[in-house]
């Protein structure tokens, strides 16, 4: 892969430089790329350097200065007519080009390499192609199919130029990349979260043109972006009229302690966001009558805890008629994991729902969101305890969106995810589908061994990626079957790469973070490595593994984009 030199804030990157950078990121070892160059330097003047995109060292040490324009560019409109001015594309190519070759003989002693210029265009259609062909000339333009092999393109527009420098490299440095550093490809996992957000920040837009509905509901398989836009869309609560209270509720612990922390970096003008799992509500609830959440620890008597003695407590309290807790309006992330029903002869319509809306002051006449995937319901679960057209009918009518692009993933991680596919996973792979800008990311890495060898195979992968710098030991999370990490093949004294291994824990710093596969919904990592699990095509072969399956997914399904899988010799 390329050295990068890497000169440009990440929010100046528009996708289409960004698409334009994986491309070149693709590149072999031997290419040198600066992405951001400052010319024409007028600062004495008090006028702004300008900038430019990429100047780009082959290995046959030729340069070649590239500037990105988008389809859409105002100066240099695919109408046909040129709007020229100091702005125009080509002008300001050029000057970026005697600019590059100013700074190489100002700087490096010796004759220079030689300096091409090329425009790269990846959306003009085929008759602007002639037309801009004819104006500036083939060897200057890269349009969307050069790209596809570029190296082609450079070897017959850029690599058939004579150049006499002796040492390009030294060359490169001494001027090009004066005074940076070589980047890791970290910079480009950022760049690609920020495309991620850019992605899920078009969506709001949907909900943003819907906002005169008192009540939405969502739907999105995974990584459709649900719970960034459920955070928009309390934000947005939030401050209208005077300022509201918002309820933010959803199901998974580790979940509501994210988002509370995601809150409080909001920045809200008024009004204000509650972050509550639903047990977290209910022990507030039952505290009103000076009750304790006593959750038990034998499996044997949870069910019967969270099905009957529980819902006995908040009923009796309801009843009691003692001041609640109240909000002005209702957000609930991964709501297909809150019942819609307890059995036939319950009262309350719509089973925990009732609970929620008895907390609003306006009932089920507040503003409701419901973001769910009722796919991600686990089988155990009972699909039948979430209806969302009952809860439609309960509140009176409400809005529905259905997001079906994954917003987060890069190329193989979604390749990946789709290739798991099976009876039990079927519904879960089939709602979702690529986004049209997916980015490009390093190739899921798949081993296999016996359980004793889990770790040292999980230290080879981490040591992979920290080597490379595409993340710290930190940035990882080991996600298996198992809901902690003492019962998990490493046990709970692991280190991984230096690192201790812990159970995840939002405030836990400088560690490899491990979490159960059913723990991590709604959650996001920057790399993951799913552990303890036999080879998907293994667990997807007997019908009795479907809990696992869902799991498998759940956890592959996290990753944005490193993941790694170690599964075990069964």
């Amino acid at each position: 892969m390329p050295t990068w030199f890497y000169n440009r804030p990440l929010e100046k990157a528009d996708p289409t430089e960004a698409k334009v950078a994986e491309v070149f990121n693709e590149l072999p070892k031997g290419w040198y790329i600066r992405w951001g160059y400052f010319y024409e330097r007028k600062s004495v003047a008090g006028l702004r350097d300008k900038e430019g995109d990429f100047i780009l060292l082959g290995p046959d040490k030729r340069i070649l200065v590239v500037e990105v324009k988008g389809g859409q560019n105002r100066h240099f409109a695919l109408s046909g007519v040129w709007e020229h001015g100091e702005d125009n594309p080509a002008t300001q190519l050029n000057d970026e080009w005697k600019a590059v070759i100013f700074d190489l003989r100002e700087h490096f002693e010796g004759k220079v390499p030689y300096v091409g210029k090329a425009l790269c265009l990846p959306h003009v259609n085929l008759t602007e192609q002639d037309r801009l062909q004819g104006e500036l000339g083939r060897e200057c333009l890269i349009f969307g199919q050069d790209l596809k092999d570029f190296t082609s393109w450079w070897a017959q527009y850029v690599a058939s130029h004579a150049t006499h420098c002796k040492d390009p490299v030294k060359a490169f440095h001494a001027s090009i990349a004066r005074g940076l550093k070589p980047e890791s490809l970290r910079m480009f996992l950022k760049q690609s979260d920020r495309l991620f957000d850019q992605f899920k920040a078009t969506k709001f837009e949907i909900l943003s043109m819907l906002k005169n509905n008192r009540h939405w509901i969502v739907e999105g398989g995974v990584g459709t972006g649900k719970t960034f836009l459920a955070l928009k869309q309390a934000e947005w609560l939030a401050e209208q009229g005077e300022g509201r209270r918002v309820l933010f509720l959803v199901y998974n612990l580790l979940l509501a302690e994210r988002l509370t922390k995601m809150v409080a970096r909001l920045k809200l003008s008024k009004g204000s966001i509650e972050v509550r799992s639903w047990e977290t509500l209910l022990a507030e609830v039952i505290a009103v009558e000076d009750l304790q959440l006593e959750v038990p620890t034998d499996l044997e008597t949870l069910k019967d805890y969270y099905q009957e003695e529980l819902p006995g407590y908040v009923r009796l309290v309801l009843a009691g008629g003692k001041p609640l807790p109240r909000f002005d309006a209702l957000v609930v992330d991964e709501a297909q994991d809150h019942d819609t029903a307890f059995d036939a002869e319950s009262e309350e319509a719509v089973g925990w729902w009732s609970w929620y809306f008895a907390l609003l002051k306006e009932g089920t006449e507040a503003s409701v969101a419901i973001f769910y995937d009722k796919a991600q319901r686990p089988a155990f679960r009972g699909a039948d305890k979430f209806d969302v057209d009952h809860l439609r009918a309960a509140l009176g009518g409400a809005v529905h969106v259905k997001l079906e692009k994954a917003l987060r993933y890069t190329q193989p991680i979604f390749h990946y995810l789709k290739q798991l596919r099976s009876e039990a996973t079927k519904h879960l792979v089939d709602a979702i589908q690529a986004h049209d800008q997916l980015p490009v990311g390093p190739e899921v890495v798949e081993l296999n061994c016996p359980p004793e060898d889990t770790r040292e195979l999980v230290e080879q992968i981490v040591q992979d990626w920290k080597s490379k710098g595409l993340c710290k030991p930190s940035d990882v999370a080991l996600i298996g079957p198992r809901k902690w990490l003492k019962d998990s093949s490493l046990g709970d004294d692991a280190k991984v790469c230096g690192f201790e291994v812990a159970d995840y824990n939002e405030d836990l710093m400088g560690s490899v973070s491990y979490i159960g596969a059913h723990r991590s919904k709604g959650m996001d990592f920057l790399a993951v490595i799913i552990i303890d699990f036999a080879p998907f095509e293994e667990l997807s072969a007997d019908s009795k593994h479907v809990d696992v399956q869902e799991a498998y997914f759940m956890g592959a399904s996290r990753a944005r984009q490193l993941l790694g899988v170690v599964s075990v010799n069964v």
